[in-house]
Formats: structure tokens, sequence, C-alpha cells
């Protein structure tokens, strides 16, 4: 039996319409990207979260690649400071490492705090190669580039530390990067990145503008949710090996 031609014209739509769902559905979600002598993984940006809304400690705040971000809560929770570590921002990095790169990084390894910790996972976990995260069995490893010194910029899911002061610092992921007159504009994934809000406050995604200096080397400030500014000290990418 022979087919009307808009019958046809259906059929050879769909069958289209599948293999372009196919293609899109085993796209990996990042790119390789050839720079400095290196091949990185970088993942694809996500949508950039316009605002989130604060809550009680534990509530979730923000997600990135199937990775919650918790609320810390008031300054008057008990549990902010009993030593677990619990909603830190060091807390989402090792788990970020766990979750999406299957690199086993966790609290208490002595990996540093926020301003050490994109150094410390780097010098712990980037002597090894790893597989069966998101990049799946291609092998993987961690590499840090010190700000104002490297020539190789930060990637999308790569780990920033910020210096504030002499303090322990911050430390977070980025989850997006554009770019705006030369310069690099990355949102970031984080936890514990401003103040402590009254449940139901909107907070805002911190934001790091990256630059070169006329030698090429990479630097960057970090703009918090609550305005404060503070220098990158550096960043870890991932790279596939």
């Amino acid at each position: 039996m022979r087919l009307p031609l808009i019958a046809v014209l259906a059929l050879l739509a769909a069958a289209c319409s599948r293999a372009v769902a196919t293609e899109e559905a085993e796209a990996p979600p990042f790119t390789i990207v050839g720079e400095c002598g290196a091949n990185f993984v970088e993942l694809n940006s996500q949508t950039e979260p316009a605002s989130m809304r604060w809550g009680e400690f534990g509530d979730v705040v923000d997600a990135y690649y199937g990775v919650e971000a918790y609320s810390h809560g008031q300054e008057s929770e008990p549990r902010r400071d009993d030593g677990s570590g619990r909603y830190q921002c060091t807390e989402l990095v090792h788990r970020y490492l766990r979750e999406v790169h299957q690199v086993p990084s966790r609290l208490g390894l002595g990996l540093g705090n926020g301003v050490d910790l994109a150094e410390g996972v780097a010098e712990r976990w980037g002597v090894q190669n790893w597989t069966g995260g998101l990049a799946g069995e291609a092998p993987i490893t961690l590499r840090y580039f010190p700000a104002g010194e490297s020539l190789c910029r930060p990637m999308v899911g790569a780990i920033v530390s910020f210096r504030m002061g002499d303090g322990p610092g911050h430390v977070a992921i980025i989850r997006a990067l554009r770019e705006e007159n030369g310069a690099l504009i990355a949102t970031l994934f984080e936890q514990h990145g401003g103040a402590s809000y009254h449940p139901d406050h909107i907070v805002y995604p911190g934001i790091v503008r990256f630059v070169q200096d006329e030698a090429g080397r990479w630097s960057g400030i970090y703009t918090t949710d609550w305005g404060g500014t503070f220098p990158v000290k550096g960043w870890t990418n991932i790279v596939a090996l």
C-alpha cells in the first residue's frame, strides 16, 4: 500500500525529530578545551539564578549539576559552629568533587580553609587520575593556578579560593562564564557566601571579574551578595588526560 505524500512527510519529520532528540540526549555536559598546553574539562554553563531564597539551617538554597547548596541559618543558630563543618563553603566543594567528579574529597583531611582549599585539593588529589564522574570513563585530574601568575584562565566548573583579610577566606565553584569588555565574568555556585540572613531573605550569587594584565596573567576580584570585594587567590581546573 502506498502512503499519501503527507503521511510520508510526517514520518520523515518524526524520524528527524527522534534523531535530534537522541543527539541532544547524548551530548556531553562539558567540552574539552585545549589551552596552555593542557586539555581542560569545561562544564557547560548553567542558567544563572537571578536570585535565591535564604532559609533555616539546612534548607536548600541553590543546586548545580545535582549538587545542592544549603542555608547556613541565622547568626544565633548553634549548629553553625558545632565543629561538623556543615554548610560551610568548604563542605560544598568537597561534596561537589565527590558527586560530580568522583574525587573522594571530604572534610577532616586537612586540605585547608576556604582561602587554601582550591590549592589543597589539587595538591592532594592532582597526583592521581579519576574516572566515573561527569566525564565518564575519560580520566581526569586537578591542577591549581595561582592568581596573578597564571596564563591559564579559570574554566566553568573550576574551584576558586578568595582571600578575606587574614581570615579563613572563601571558596566556591564557577557555574557560568561570559565575556564582557575584555574581562571574564564568573557567576558562582557557593555555600555560606553571604552574611547571616533571616528566613526568606532574597540572596544573589557571588560574581568574579577576571582580567589579564599586559603579560597575559589572570587575576580576579570577587563581589559578594552583600557588596564586599575580595581578591582571588587561585583556582583549580579539571584536566582531561
